[in-house]
């Protein structure tokens, strides 16, 4: 999958900031969580390269309480388990 380049990347999340500039929470109040995320698209679904590429900047306005919001001081943001024994494709094929 081709990454967009640095100039396309930085003019999305620009872009996505500005648009949502008004859910960006006031200094100390939390901050706009941007999480990109490229993903293949386009009218073909087989194995392979997908035909085309779809570039996503979602954005969300969190508080300084939330893990996410909590993530620069340092704290864990997530608490995950991992499931090493079901899979949820067959990778036999």
């Amino acid at each position: 999958m081709p990454s967009p380049s640095v100039e396309q990347f930085v003019d999305a999340v620009k872009q996505t900031v500005l648009a949502n500039k008004r859910w960006v929470p006031p200094p100390g109040k939390g901050l706009l969580y941007v999480r990109p995320l490229l993903m293949g698209s386009g009218s073909v679904l087989n194995v392979g390269p997908a035909p085309e590429y779809t570039l996503l900047i979602y954005a969300s306005p969190v508080g300084n309480s939330s893990p996410v919001g909590n993530y620069h001081k340092g704290r864990a943001s997530l608490n995950l388990y991992v499931e090493d024994k079901l899979r949820r494709a067959d990778l036999t094929l």
